[in-house]
């Protein structure tokens, strides 16, 4: 029967009633079960006329209403659904009996569904399971992200600048820009014909987008709004194809696992999905990590996905590391072609965390543990609090990834690596290795062609080899420390002299340890820097070390003199493999 078929994905326990079966026999033709009593909860009764609902018609829906009020059980709620529209005169007469059987007590809610209220209960159905599935969705990810994550909840007022505007609480800045513009967009405005607010959150490894993004997600869920939240890993190939192509990919996202339906259930819920996306002032769409997905340096993909985001009309918060924003700048500001003179996305760069921000993370981390404080705990807050971590720690605990790291060791009790030149050494190996995984996702996104080649850990040892050999041409070059940098052509020479041919420079600038620095005025070649000159003064004082030099106070600035002594001391008695 076919409602018991259009019911079935949109409705849990749904069956047909077996022909003269117990439910047959007493009017009930489709029922949905509760399981919890083993009750009927929604009882159906169908009619189908080949011709026009008229006084015969009329009497033959009274005859079955009255049958059940009779024969059936109680239920919450009793359908009459019919085949044809069905004329006022008509209802006027079904709902007389309707009514009668609520008032005998047999149903709590009766209701007429003809052809054309039948079709929108069904699209009410879609759009009740769709907000559900797409919050259970997000609620899953976000589940497995906080573990992975800690113990700390997201602090919301960290720092972020806006073109040279510099604020705090992105999340809740972002969301009430959204909601001025729903608020005040004429009602006729839908898909392509709306400009929404599109972000994009941009910071380089371990500065929170992920958790930005959770949080832009729960405050407008909060509000009564539905969010689409996907990690860029997992979108389908025909999401960067066109609208369709994204509505499809956005519905398998969302859609619970194992869920089974026939096909006209699925076309239900990709229309209903479709169009209210495109008209909707409830929906947010967020997608995490565009430089996870497969598709992050094919230009011509990437404006067709922002091209199905303009076709959906839809609010967009996407995040990107922000080495290949600034790699591929241009890209993203032209999104898909359509923006008409202003930029595609509004940039919203994540800054350093301040030093009251770095207490109020530990003074968390702490809260929410339940054992006594640790005294290594105990001296990293006190370090943290004298203002004067930056010469133990460097810049490692203004990216809340790697505070998480340092407030994990100290609080199993063990003294956080202060020796700056073997933290760095720990931190880059780790950071490596989290580069391959999407924090949104749960997955490994980023193999690389060098770990696919040589595997993780050879990977690892492999571009930092690289790096010193990047950090000594870039040390030796006639411009000062600020303005030192690489062209494309060097730096390619060095990853084909670690045995691997790099088809992409992104790939290392992902890594967080290389910047785009500009283009050679003469070539227009891209030119690259390193994101911090303490990872360079750290790859040129580890290369003394390794090729047997002494650094010479003519030639080597103080930071690299000092990683050298230290690495020394280090390489002397436990080798170079721990540093």
């Amino acid at each position: 029967m076919l409602v018991a078929e259009l019911l079935t994905g949109l409705l849990p326990n749904v069956m047909r009633s077996r022909r003269l079966g117990e439910l047959d026999c007493i009017g009930i033709d489709v029922a949905q079960h509760d399981t919890g009593s083993d009750s009927v909860a929604l009882a159906i009764q169908c009619k189908g006329f080949e011709l026009a609902v008229g006084p015969r018609q009329t009497a033959a829906c009274v005859a079955d209403i009255q049958k059940f009020r009779r024969l059936g059980p109680r239920v919450p709620t009793y359908w009459l659904v019919v085949n044809r529209r069905v004329s006022d005169e008509a209802r006027s007469e079904i709902d007389a009996e309707l009514k009668q059987l609520v008032q005998s007590g047999k149903a709590d809610v009766a209701r007429l569904l003809d052809l054309e209220s039948f079709v929108d209960e069904l699209r009410s159905l879609a759009r009740e399971c769709l907000g559900n599935w797409a919050a259970q969705a997000r609620s899953r990810l976000a589940e497995q992200f906080q573990e992975r994550l800690g113990v700390v909840r997201y602090i919301s007022d960290v720092p972020f600048e806006r073109g040279n505007e510099m604020n705090e609480w992105p999340a809740d800045w972002m969301n009430r820009d959204i909601r001025k513009y729903l608020g005040a967009i004429h009602p006729e405005h839908i898909g392509k014909d709306r400009s929404p607010p599109r972000f994009l959150v941009t910071a380089s490894f371990g500065f929170g987008k992920t958790s930005t993004l959770h949080a832009v997600a729960e405050d407008w869920i909060g509000c009564s709004g539905h969010v689409i939240y996907v990690p860029a890993a997992l979108l389908a190939d025909e999401a960067f194809v066109n609208g369709a192509g994204l509505t499809e990919s956005l519905l398998d996202q969302i859609t619970p696992p194992g869920w089974t339906a026939p096909q006209q259930v699925a076309f239900i819920l990709r229309e209903t999905l479709r169009k209210d996306l495109a008209r909707s002032r409830e929906w947010l769409l967020l997608i995490d990590g565009i430089d996870e997905c497969v598709y992050w340096s094919d230009a011509r993909r990437l404006s067709a996905l922002w091209g199905g985001v303009v076709d959906l009309g839809l609010p967009l918060v996407a995040s990107v590391r922000d080495e290949l924003f600034q790699l591929r700048r241009s890209e993203f500001e032209a999104g898909d072609g359509r923006s008409f003179g202003r930029p595609f996305f509004d940039i919203v760069a994540l800054l350093d965390w301040s030093d009251e921000l770095i207490l109020e993370f530990l003074a968390r981390y702490k809260q929410a543990q339940a054992d006594p404080v640790p005294e290594a705990f105990v001296r990293l807050e006190s370090v943290v609090a004298s203002g004067y971590y930056v010469h133990t720690y460097g810049d490692i605990p203004k990216r809340p990834l790697f505070l998480g790291m340092l407030a994990e060791d100290a609080w199993r009790d063990e003294q956080p690596e202060t020796e700056l030149h073997l933290l760095y050494g720990k931190y880059l190996r780790r950071k490596l290795h989290l580069d391959r995984h999407s924090p949104g996702a749960g997955a490994v996104v980023r193999t690389g062609e060098l770990a696919s080649r040589f595997g993780a850990e050879e990977e690892a040892e492999r571009i930092i080899h690289a790096m010193e050999d990047v950090a000594l041409a870039i040390a030796g070059s006639e411009i000062g420390e600020e303005g030192a940098t690489i062209g494309e052509d060097q730096l390619r020479q060095i990853l084909r002299a670690v045995s691997a041919e790099v088809e992409r420079i992104e790939e290392i600038a992902l890594n967080s340890l290389l910047l785009p620095a500009g283009r050679d005025p003469v070539t227009r070649a891209r030119r690259f820097r390193f994101a911090h000159q303490s990872f360079q003064d750290w790859f040129v004082a580890r290369h003394l070390v390794s090729s047997g030099g002494l650094p010479d106070p003519a030639i080597h600035n103080q930071a690299v003199r000092a990683f050298a002594v230290r690495m020394l001391a280090t390489n002397a008695t436990k080798g170079l493999s721990a540093i």
